[in-house]
């Protein structure tokens, strides 16, 4: 099932799809780099005895959601690292994930760096996975398998497809959490567009795209709420044409609502909540 949403939203009309930092992509340009990447793959995974695993290292551009299409496309999974992630904690996440491939940025420039692991385990059928910040200090690595994650888009599918069809949704958490594999399914189902912010940090960013694109989903955690509503209040923007606030991760008050509701009268909003171990949410 995920191949073939992949495909259809990748093969669609000609359209805006997505949208990051430098600038806004149509479909046929999305598609061309997800091929130029998936062929790249291909290569490096021609032989048996190696993970179809990626970890991507990269900054929040086109390129880092081209690799991760490519590499379901590929029969692989990747792995989501922060472009500022430590020595210490990408060496240990390398060697969990089992990955064969690191996806690396050099002067602007992308590049599959080979991982030598010797006598490593086979990992099948997975669809990514993420390294959780857990409360026993190291961070675990949990699998999620395609049959999970495709069970999830499924379900989503079916809950959310009588009151939600947003045209385009903005990425504006940690590329390393889940949460943004949510975003995916929404897009991959509803056919929306994908924006992504710069820097999670930067609400200049954030509010830029917002602006520009008319976004229509957002999905943030309660405390990214915070800082938003701060701003937009003080500035009394108007988001009247955010459609849909999703929030989750931690607890949604009635305050945080009601502050939600004055920026964005219309929207429908939507608390999630979920272990990663329970696929997203």
């Amino acid at each position: 099932m995920l191949k073939k949403l992949l495909n259809k939203y990748l093969k669609g009309s000609e359209k805006i799809i997505f949208t990051d930092c430098e600038r806004s992509y149509l479909r046929s340009e999305f598609l061309k780099k997800v091929i130029f990447y998936k062929k790249k793959l291909d290569i490096e995974w021609k032989s048996n005895k190696k993970n179809r695993g990626i970890a991507i290292k990269i900054s929040r551009t086109i390129d880092y959601f081209a690799i991760i299409f490519a590499s379901w496309l590929s029969n692989g999974y990747y792995v989501p690292l922060s472009k500022n992630i430590s020595r210490k904690n990408f060496n240990i996440q390398i060697k969990k994930s089992l990955v064969s491939i690191v996806a690396v940025e050099k002067k602007n420039r992308i590049y599959f760096e080979k991982v030598n692991l010797h006598n490593q385990k086979k990992f099948n059928d997975l669809s990514y996975i993420i390294f959780t910040s857990g409360s026993t200090g190291d961070k675990k690595g949990v699998k999620i398998s395609n049959k999970s994650f495709e069970s999830y888009i499924g379900s989503i599918k079916k809950k959310f497809s009588k009151n939600f069809n947003p045209k385009s949704l903005l990425i504006n958490g940690e590329i390393s959490f889940d949460i943004v594999n949510a975003d995916i399914a929404f897009a991959l189902i509803f056919d929306s567009e994908i924006c992504v912010t710069k820097d999670t940090q930067n609400l200049f960013s954030f509010f830029e795209i917002l602006e520009k694109r008319k976004i229509e989903s957002v999905y943030a955690v309660p405390s990214a709420w915070n800082a938003i509503l701060y701003y937009a209040i003080a500035e009394k923007k108007d988001y009247s044409f955010i459609k849909y606030i999703n929030s989750g991760g931690e607890i949604l008050n009635l305050q945080l609502y009601k502050k939600i509701k004055k920026i964005a009268p219309h929207s429908i909003v939507h608390n999630f909540y979920g272990p990663t171990e329970f696929t997203i949410n």
